[in-house]
């Protein structure tokens, strides 16, 4: 509803459409705005002029497509086509979330890496007096696996730009190395026009000859002066890029560190994830073993009265 213009073209799309599934293409193009907008989005708080309820809703598509990449082909649509009726604007948040098509879908078990970091950066939060609410889009975008993926993409655009730089410097390279020959070839010919205006003015040739032997040769190195200004040209260009492809690969550097530092990061949290698990499996069948003991204990103060 956020992305209906408040023109009469807002009558092209209907909301109630695109939540129950219908407009399946629109709905895919929307997906994809959306998560091209949070990969380039560099504030967090930008997401703010969303009410809070729209900011839920666009979590949880932003969860959805992060936690489904490799298998979004066969999931989008099932995603998208699952239906939910509009609430009241009155409607509390949690009856919102009953009704959402995206919060409806069957929850598994397991641990975020939202609620891993919440876990691992939260240790003195309980005793803080409970404040607003969050802003659930800057949650989602200061996860490990969504600043992971931001980072190959930034990762693979910088690859890019310096592919392209580096084409075009070849490309320069070539051209200057044809101009150098061009050079060569033009320096030849005024040393041979210099050898034959020598000689002519030894064999005494004819005044108008002279002349003309003499505009020829200042043509010559007329259009040597240009190259010459040109080859220079090209050398500070290319100068230039290759500063610029240096401080392209300093940067590709810095974005390996940081993507082998989350990567590093998310190996730890998983394995703080495995641990968790260990101790409440182990918790679990503590207590059942207890509750197993206490049975058989009931039971045989019962068989005694």
């Amino acid at each position: 509803e956020h992305c209906k213009h408040k023109s009469a073209a807002e009558n092209l799309v209907s909301a109630q459409k695109l939540l129950e599934g219908e407009e399946l293409a629109l709905a895919k193009v929307a997906v994809l705005l959306l998560y091209h907008t949070s990969m380039s989005c560099k504030s967090p708080g930008d997401w703010n002029e969303f009410d809070y309820k729209t900011q839920v809703e666009l979590a949880s598509i932003l969860r959805f497509v992060l936690d489904n990449e490799e298998s979004l082909n066969e999931n989008l649509e099932t995603f998208l086509q699952r239906k939910a009726p509009l609430s009241s604007p009155s409607a509390s948040s949690s009856s919102s979330e009953e009704h959402s098509p995206l919060l409806s879908l069957p929850h598994k078990r397991e641990v975020r890496f939202l609620e891993l970091q919440k876990i691992a950066s939260s240790s003195g939060a309980n005793n803080m007096l409970a404040g607003p609410p969050s802003s659930p889009m800057g949650d989602v975008m200061q996860t490990p696996q969504f600043q992971l993926r931001r980072l190959k993409k930034q990762l693979a655009v910088e690859r890019e730009n310096r592919d392209e730089l580096e084409v075009e410097l070849a490309e320069n390279r070539k051209l200057i190395t044809e101009k150098e020959a061009q050079i060569t070839m033009m320096q030849q010919r005024i040393d041979r026009l210099a050898l034959l205006n020598e000689k002519q003015a030894a064999d005494q040739l004819e005044p108008k000859e002279m002349e003309e032997l003499r505009e020829k040769n200042e043509s010559l190195m007329v259009r040597l002066h240009e190259a010459l200004k040109q080859c220079q040209d090209l050398k500070t260009e290319k100068g230039q890029m290759d500063r610029k492809i240096n401080q392209l690969s300093e940067e590709n550097g810095d974005l390996s560190f940081k993507l082998r530092e989350i990567a590093s990061h998310l190996v730890q949290l998983q394995e703080a994830l495995n641990e968790l698990s260990e101790e409440h499996n182990a918790a679990l069948a503590q207590s059942q073993e207890k509750q197993g003991q206490l049975e058989s204990e009931l039971r045989a103060a019962l068989q005694e009265k």
